[in-house]
């Protein structure tokens, strides 16, 4: 949002990819609203905006601008996720401090966190989305990257929102050492599962990695 002219109620607005030349962006005209919500944009990109007034006596204001902003990396949001096209999945490794900081309610009791009440959703989150293509069992096994990356969680939902009273946890793990956590979970074909790792505000950000992968033939080997 952004202080105007007290006495416009409609606002012109252009953006683009920062560095952006004024009269080459995407405009926004005669629009009521501040702010102005902006749909398409690329992931982890920086853009400009500038806004004008639309006065009354049908004139224009000037220009004013450019306003910088940047957009959440993909896998910030639940509405956003990181997609899992296929099994087996991995992520070598990756940090939660490289997504941003979003409030969620306690998790439910049925996300299996150590100790219950504990909010394994109040340090920075990352969520992946995955659609079973067959119903059966899978395993997610994130890994706290060192042993100073305490507090960590992975959690499974059948949707968004999570926490609090969103969408049923169908499964998870979190507590306060730095162990791997193993989760399994019997999956049903075309239903989609939101996978999502986080921390408490002990441990606000978190180095980890991540394999999810069917579990059809077992037991499997072991080192």
């Amino acid at each position: 949002g952004f202080t105007g002219n007290v006495v416009a109620t409609n606002f012109d607005y252009e953006y683009g990819l920062t560095g952006f030349v004024l009269g080459t962006g995407t405009q926004i005209l005669n629009s009521t609203l501040n702010p102005q919500p902006i749909t398409g944009l690329l992931p982890s990109t920086g853009y400009q905006f500038y806004v004008r007034n639309k006065c009354s006596s049908g004139e224009n204001s000037p220009w004013a601008g450019p306003f910088n902003w940047n957009t959440k990396p993909k896998g910030t949001i639940c509405a956003d996720p990181l997609i899992v096209s296929a099994l087996p999945y991995q992520v070598a490794a990756d940090n939660t401090n490289n997504y941003f900081t979003e409030t969620y309610t306690t998790q439910a009791t049925s996300c299996g966190a150590t100790p219950a009440g504990t909010n394994y959703l109040a340090g920075n989150s990352v969520f992946y989305s995955y659609t079973a293509t067959t119903s059966g069992l899978i395993s997610i096994t994130m890994t706290p990257l060192g042993a100073t990356n305490t507090n960590s969680s992975v959690f499974v939902f059948s949707g968004c929102p999570v926490g609090g009273a969103g969408a049923p946890c169908v499964a998870g793990l979190a507590n306060s050492n730095a162990n791997v956590r193993v989760v399994n979970l019997t999956v049903t074909q075309d239903q989609t599962y939101i996978i999502v790792v986080s921390s408490s505000a002990t441990t606000p950000a978190i180095a980890y990695s991540l394999v999810i992968q069917q579990e059809n033939c077992l037991p499997k080997p072991t080192a």
